[in-house]
């Protein structure tokens, strides 16, 4: 590989050495590095290194790196505490590594090496990179160490043990036309307008599929090597027949394992198939069903958003229909609960003007499918607007889960197969047929106030109405159809009954 102006500078940088570089240099790249003596025919490629008191002839200036001062306008003029032979030493096993590293990426990407590989072998050239693949968006390596004086942010990143992924938050917050200047569609650049931090921001496209973004945090101050590595990485894999392979393979991998574990729940290999999605780190699930309203490449693109800004949330299509999976390890939890995903999902996800539905816990992930079901039925419900679902409050809408409509689907699943009328109590039946004649709503006072344990100040709340008028309306409904509101048992039926005209009717 040649080894830019940037990449040298960065060097002589890291050895603690003084360079000054020759602005016409800015641009030139070198495949090697030699020592010059007289009378050796110069290359066009190759940076000669020579002794700041000879004076080399033949030789042009920016192809020449003096060590120390010198009469000619070299390419570098380097001060360094050490002899031209032990410079030379240095800047040689510099270009040497560097070409190791080129070699080790040829050897992967000609023989289908695996992205973690590539990364690894990346990580020790480019120093504290964070990538994050584009099907989920994890971090899928850290090197190195940064004090909390270098980079406080990566400092914080790295004990608070999250993904720092500010940057890209910041950059999808910005409205679509204003983010094109500072987003890199095939290139590599440090942003410095959304942070205060030296922030690099990359993005390899394979087929014009994004397969791999970077989030580097620079610790080198000075110089443009950091960029000019990654850019020489991104190349590499661009250009790539085998990463046009892996590309076809990897597009929606993640989303055939899960229809794999839903599909064949007691398969030989879900154990396998769950710790390739790096489930087999939780002990108990939830999984929400969320429908965005919108065409299904739409979806899709927003899919895309939410992985990338919340790698700790399993996103995946099944039949074309999005869900999230939530996990936590209990034993190492730190506090942290599936309800406190939940709230957190639903935040990100009501902006959005989605709608949702979450099943209850689960610990095997075998159970997945059951649990996807279990949120669709849900989902459902949410979307039933005159089943009732208009009168829970937002609070009570983001905690329910399949346990809290249960009794419904039961209901529904029951109601569907026999006639409703044949085991509906007939002074039941008088309220559904008064309301319908007369436009009134004590279908919906009744279940209101069934659903809050007669209380009638909730009941009020919920519906605006005064508190006696429900105390009113309640006795009256009592007296004209006979219903007993003392007993557990009737209450307990007329609140199912009230569920299921909600679905009959609708």
């Amino acid at each position: 590989m040649n080894v830019t102006c940037g990449m040298l500078e960065d060097f002589f940088s890291d050895q603690g050495w003084t360079a000054r570089g020759n602005p016409a240099a800015r641009g030139r790249s070198y495949r090697g590095v030699r020592l010059w003596y007289g009378g050796c025919s110069p290359e066009a490629d190759i940076l000669y290194v020579a002794d700041g008191s000879d004076t080399p002839e033949g030789l042009p200036p920016l192809n020449l790196c003096l060590l120390g001062s010198g009469p000619v306008p070299a390419a570098w003029l380097v001060e360094a505490p050490c002899g031209l032979l032990a410079f030379y030493a240095a800047l040689q096993a510099f270009f040497e590594g560097l070409a190791e590293w080129d070699r080790r990426l040829s050897e992967l990407l000609l023989a289908n090496g695996s992205m973690q590989e590539i990364l690894d072998c990346s990580g020790p050239i480019l120093r504290n990179p964070c990538f994050f693949q584009n099907e989920q968006f994890v971090v899928l390596a850290q090197y190195g160490t940064v004090t909390q004086e270098e980079n406080s942010y990566f400092y914080e990143t790295l004990q608070n043990g999250r993904a720092p992924l500010r940057l890209f938050e910041a950059l999808l917050a910005i409205p679509a036309p204003l983010r094109d200047s500072y987003t890199p569609s095939r290139s590599v650049q440090t942003v410095q307008v959304l942070s205060k931090y030296n922030e690099l921001l990359g993005n390899c496209f394979v087929d014009g599929q994004p397969v791999l973004r970077l989030c580097m945090l620079c610790t080198v101050r000075f110089g443009t090597g950091i960029q000019d590595l990654v850019a020489h990485l991104m190349g590499r894999m661009e250009n790539s027949p085998s990463m046009q392979r892996w590309v076809v393979h990897h597009t929606a991998a993640s989303d055939l394992l899960f229809s794999h574990i839903i599909e064949n729940p007691t398969a030989s290999d879900i154990a396998e198939t769950a710790r390739s999605l790096g489930l087999h780190l939780y002990d108990r699930f939830c999984v929400v069903e969320i429908s965005f309203g919108l065409q299904p490449a739409n979806a899709s693109s927003t899919l895309s958003k939410l992985r990338m800004l919340h790698p700790g949330i399993h996103f995946f299509l099944y039949s074309d229909q999005p869900y999230a999976l939530l996990g936590i390890a209990q034993n190492r939890s730190g506090g942290r609960t599936l309800q406190n995903l939940r709230q957190f999902l639903y935040s990100r996800l009501n902006p959005l003007g989605a709608s949702y539905g979450c099943s209850d816990d689960f610990s095997e992930i075998a159970a997945l499918g059951a649990g996807c079901t279990q949120a669709g039925y849900v989902l459902k419900m949410s979307g039933l607007a005159g089943a009732f679902s208009n009168y829970i409050t937002v609070q009570e809408k983001e905690s329910l889960t399949y346990r809290d409509v249960m009794a419904a689907h039961i209901l529904q699943t029951f109601f569907e197969r026999y006639e409703f009328e044949r085991y509906c109590p007939d002074s039941f039946l008088r309220i559904i047929v008064d309301d319908r004649n007369t436009g009134g709503n004590n279908l919906e006072l009744l279940y209101t106030y069934l659903c809050h344990e007669c209380n009638a100040t909730a009941t009020a709340r919920i519906l605006h109405m005064h508190r006696n008028n429900v105390i009113y309306r309640i006795n009256k409904l009592e007296e004209r159809y006979h219903l007993d509101l003392s007993s557990s048992g009737q209450r307990l039926l007329l609140q199912l009954i009230c569920l299921a005209v909600g679905y009959r009717n609708h």
